[in-house]
């Protein structure tokens, strides 16, 4: 935050703050116990596809503002999760950033280990406001789209296909 010494903000040539990098906790917590618990269970029913929301971005690299990449133990206990219960069709989708992106995370480089499949996060944010500065991202396969956006999952159960969209709001 702003008060925070090791923490500046300057204005760029647009005129609007920098992020503010915060740093990674690897013992940091962003689910309880019980919680865990309940994302097993759901990982381990049947399902041909699992969407699951996040508020923050998983598969972005983005080591800013708010981003499981800041959680890299947390990160790293999800895809191993995945893997052990054998969850097929998993996807993410997120916000909070006031941009719209695809990343992709190799489920063998964030668990380190193999056999993997990739996790898709569709971040999308900026319905009404936007931001036009956009970190790197070594993860993203799509975008970054910076205007008014929202995103979409299509489900098409006779072709057994996932559509990930982001559409501009205009």
């Amino acid at each position: 935050n702003a008060t925070d010494p090791d923490c500046a903000l300057p204005e760029d040539d647009d005129g609007y703050l920098e992020y503010c990098a915060h740093p990674m906790d690897s013992d940091a917590a962003l689910l309880g116990e019980e919680q865990w618990a309940w994302l097993e269970e759901q990982l381990s029913a049947p399902a041909a596809v699992r969407i699951i929301a996040s508020s923050m971005a998983f598969a972005s690299e983005f080591h800013g503002m708010e981003a499981w990449s800041l959680f890299p133990a947390e990160r790293r206990r999800f895809v191993e999760l995945v893997k052990r219960t054998r969850a097929d069709g998993v996807l993410l989708i997120s916000g909070d950033v006031h941009y719209a992106e695809l990343s992709v995370l190799s489920t063998a480089a964030a668990a380190g280990a193999e056999p993997g499949y990739p996790l898709y996060d569709l971040t999308s944010s900026g319905l009404t406001q936007t931001w036009p500065l956009t970190p790197a991202n070594a993860q993203r396969v799509a975008g970054p789209f910076t205007r008014n956006n929202w995103g979409q999952v299509t489900v098409d159960w006779a072709s057994r296909t996932v559509d990930l969209d982001v559409l501009d709001a205009r």
